[in-house]
C-alpha cells in the first residue's frame, strides 16, 4: 500500500481533512467524519496517511494533492506492522 509520509503528523492531518473534504465535494457517494487514521511508525519516527488506492476514490484524491504533497508518498511496507502476523504464522 501507498501513503504520505512524513515525520510529523499536523502536516498529515491537515491533508486528511482535505481529502475527506475534496470527497465529500465530489460527485462520489461519501459520507465521513474523517478520511483516515494515521498510523505511526513503530519506533515513533514518522507517521503515514493511508492512500486509498481504490480505483473509485484514486483518481479524486490524486488531483487534490499538490506536488510537494504526491512527493510525501512512499511504499508502506511489514516494517510499518512488525506485530502483525505473516501468513506462514496465520
Amino acid at each position: 500500500m501507498i501513503g504520505l509520509v512524513d515525520t510529523g503528523s499536523q502536516l498529515l492531518n491537515d491533508i486528511c481533512i482535505k481529502l475527506c473534504n475534496a470527497l465529500e465535494d465530489s460527485i462520489l457517494v461519501y459520507n465521513a467524519v474523517k478520511y483516515a487514521n494515521l498510523i505511526e511508525y513503530p519506533n515513533g519516527s514518522k507517521y503515514a496517511l493511508i492512500i486509498s488506492e481504490n480505483k473509485k476514490y484514486y483518481d479524486v484524491i490524486m488531483s487534490i494533492l499538490t506536488q510537494e504533497e504526491k512527493n510525501l508518498i512512499q511504499w508502506i511496507g511489514s516494517d510499518w506492522f512488525p506485530d502483525s502476523p505473516t501468513p506462514s504464522e496465520e
